[in-house]
């Protein structure tokens, strides 16, 4: 389903993004076609042409999910690296915003899906942080080649949005371990037979 850019009122759209992502982490459809459809939901209703989630993956933080200029893809190197804004929201659990040339005080390293346009040109950015309890779970961000493209109102809908996002996730990631787990169960450790 492809969603086409709406120019509502700030209210109007904030609860039209948020009851359509209750409705999409309500879904039973895979991680990945919720991460789809949620990034091009934002991206039809602010100014995005690139939404990134990343998630904690055993000892990195790495890109799980890009849509860049309508693509979909994964980065080549898709390891967010220390340093990066999207490292220290996932350290400090602070969202970061970004809104011109001269706000970004350290060197950029963009990631691109191959074929795509590198990202080198997004002046304004938000990082909001993953939460799940105490626990950073990865990032999500969206950026624009726009100055001053985002609001306070555009961090306080992707802030809630990513709590809904971060809840999602780790009952993806609980089903898997689950799942591990009954397997492990319903066979002998020694023998490897049936119980």
């Amino acid at each position: 389903m492809e969603e086409t850019r709406t120019m509502e009122a700030p209210d109007q759209r904030d609860r039209h993004v948020i009851r359509r992502t209750a409705e999409l982490l309500a879904s039973d459809v895979p991680l990945r076609d919720v991460f789809s459809q949620f990034c091009r939901l934002l991206s039809s209703v602010i100014d995005a042409s690139r939404v990134f989630i990343a998630l904690h993956e055993k000892s990195s933080l790495r890109i799980v999910y890009m849509l860049a200029d309508g693509v979909v893809g994964i980065p080549k190197d898709a390891t967010i690296h220390q340093g990066s804004q999207s490292a220290i929201v996932a350290k400090s659990g602070q969202s970061i915003v970004k809104g011109m040339a001269s706000d970004w005080d350290t060197p950029r390293a963009t990631k691109s899906i191959p074929g795509t346009p590198d990202g080198a040109d997004a002046v304004s950015a938000i990082y909001v942080p993953l939460k799940f309890g105490p626990d950073i779970i990865g990032v999500l961000s969206v950026q624009s080649p726009a100055a001053n493209a985002y609001g306070t109102a555009d961090v306080e809908l992707l802030e809630t949005c990513a709590l809904y996002l971060a809840v999602r996730v780790h009952d993806a990631r609980q089903e898997s371990v689950n799942r591990a787990l009954q397997g492990l169960v319903s066979s002998d450790g020694l023998t490897g037979v049936a119980n």
